[in-house]
């Protein structure tokens, strides 16, 4: 695909075979479409795509202006210092990777073990009238099981947390408010002040879905960091390509 693009300028039209192209991958495919990977899936047609923009990208130098525009000002102060930051960050997003997957083995664990049982019928009929968006029969034949499954981990995440004696104090919901906003903001939030990310916080918390999103998320993650410490583990090591192979099975499985 690249050989075809190579010359093309704004306002070109090239056709693409995208099962050609990306060699049949579907998740490719999905993301070049922006569609589910499901409504891809055997997809074999030529498609014509039109230049609207050509950037060109150059190598960054490594100088202070680079790392204060990437961590905030004074944060890395060298080039070591810059290449330790980043393989922090990669070596961060490959543990997220991992927690996902062993979170994942333990609830499958939890839910073999336990047998919840839950008034299925009468959930399946509340879906479909008592909701504010309720669901076509239909809907509810292919989201049920998805949604029995979450509640069933709710039942237990709860039962956890309250067996624990777990809280979630308003300075931790205060903090992550934070960490969202300065995620949004990426490399530009070393410019907020105290008094405009404390204004931004206020701002974001007014809304009861932010906070109960945030209760839930914190809520989620202390009893997994629990039962991650309470389990017995096996750790395994294995390449950077297995691990990907690992992680892409396991994406696909839930």
């Amino acid at each position: 695909m690249k050989k075809s693009l190579i010359g093309l300028k704004k306002g070109d039209t090239v056709k693409v075979n995208l099962a050609v192209a990306f060699n049949n991958d579907a998740d490719e495919i999905a993301h070049m479409l922006n569609q589910p990977v499901d409504k891809v899936s055997g997809i074999n047609s030529d498609f014509n795509y039109t230049i609207d923009t050509v950037n060109q990208v150059e190598k960054a130098e490594m100088n202070q202006e680079f790392f204060d525009k990437i961590y905030g000002e004074n944060v890395v102060n060298d080039e070591a210092g810059f290449r330790e930051k980043v393989r922090a960050e990669i070596a961060g997003m490959y543990v997220q990777d991992t927690d996902m997957k062993l979170k994942h083995d333990i609830e499958d664990h939890l839910l073999e073990e336990l047998s919840l049982k839950l008034p299925d019928a009468f959930l399946q009929k509340w879906l479909q009238t008592a909701v504010e968006k309720p669901l076509t029969p239909e809907q509810v034949e292919k989201e049920y099981g998805g949604y029995s499954r979450g509640m069933k981990l709710r039942l237990i995440e709860n039962r956890v947390f309250r067996d624990q004696n777990m809280n979630i104090s308003q300075d931790e919901i205060r903090e992550m408010a934070k960490q969202y906003i300065m995620h949004q903001f990426s490399g530009y939030s070393a410019g907020l002040t105290d008094e405009i990310m404390t204004g931004l916080v206020n701002r974001y918390l007014e809304k009861r879905e932010s906070v109960e999103r945030i209760i839930e998320t914190l809520s989620d993650r202390k009893v997994f960091n629990y039962l991650k410490s309470v389990v017995n583990t096996n750790v395994v090591k294995v390449s950077y390509d297995e691990f990907l192979k690992i992680v892409k099975e396991h994406q696909h499985a839930h």
